[in-house]
């Protein structure tokens, strides 16, 4: 395992890695990235063109060129699942520190679970490139990342039906979102509305369309930022305020729920 320590606030070193992908790149080698969204693009994927939401901020479920975030946490942890076409399952995973003496302990891992001979053949087909993007050392201010593989080799055989081991989330809080692909596409298509995929200069965009026709970008919907009578908490009865990844649900009787938590039953109202 490699890892490195920084001089620099933790807080400096997380804001780097979750601003990476978009427009800002990769850091290091953005064209052998490129190629690799060309190649996703020829295979029927989706390549680079989705970007980012927003440039600087991240938040579960959503795209970063081929990525999909499946777990962020202010306290040091960016995991992303990949979505380009591949022969198995694949992570890569930015995680950081404050150590006793002061400075930030920054790991990154790229997991990759094969899935059958194929996947075996790709990943030592690109373990020479893997290694030049992942372990060279690239310098931007005060800040260093460098690479550890975890990697599921034959001493482990991994199905496509065998769950890959990621690390915990330490945090002793619960992420309603693990788990759900996006969960802002999930909440519209399971409240019966129709969802669209559009293609903008900012990347795809999914679009809930409501049987009146009006529509909202997905997680603006899930937020409470528009088209709130269309909202599970409003056709409940009750009034919903808008929260940054999820709508707040208000009830009579003044407590509050999370509009993610009271769509899937988590919260109730009370009785």
């Amino acid at each position: 395992m490699r890892q490195i320590r920084i001089q620099a606030a933790p807080e400096d070193v997380f804001r780097v890695y979750t601003q990476l992908g978009g427009d800002y790149g990769w850091l290091y080698m953005d064209w052998a990235w490129r190629i690799r969204g060309w190649i996703d693009r020829l295979l029927g994927g989706s390549g680079l063109r989705r970007g980012r939401r927003d440039p600087l901020h991240l938040r579960v479920g959503d795209a970063v060129d081929f990525w999909r975030v499946e777990d962020v946490q202010p306290a040091g942890l960016l995991r992303l699942r990949a979505e380009m076409i591949l022969p198995g399952r694949a992570w890569l995973q930015y995680q950081s520190g404050a150590t006793p003496e002061g400075d930030v302990l920054l790991q990154q891992t790229a997991i990759f679970a094969p899935r059958g001979l194929a996947g075996f053949l790709y990943w030592y087909a690109l373990y020479p490139i893997h290694g030049i993007i992942y372990s060279c050392r690239f310098s931007i201010p005060k800040i260093l990342i460098v690479f550890t593989v975890v990697f599921l080799s034959s001493c482990r055989l991994v199905s496509n039906t065998t769950p890959t081991p990621i690390p915990e989330n330490n945090s002793g809080e619960e992420d309603p979102f693990i788990g759900i692909p996006n969960p802002a596409s999930f909440y519209c298509q399971e409240m019966g509305y129709e969802l669209e995929l559009r293609e903008t200069d900012q990347g795809t965009e999914g679009i809930c369309v409501f049987p009146d026709s009006t529509e909202c970008e997905e997680w603006d919907f899930l937020s409470g930022s528009c088209s709130v009578e269309w909202t599970f908490c409003q056709r409940q009865g009750y009034n919903i305020q808008a929260g940054e990844d999820t709508g707040v649900c208000s009830f009579p009787d003044g407590s509050t729920c999370p509009e993610y938590d009271f769509f899937i039953g988590e919260c109730l109202p009370p009785q």
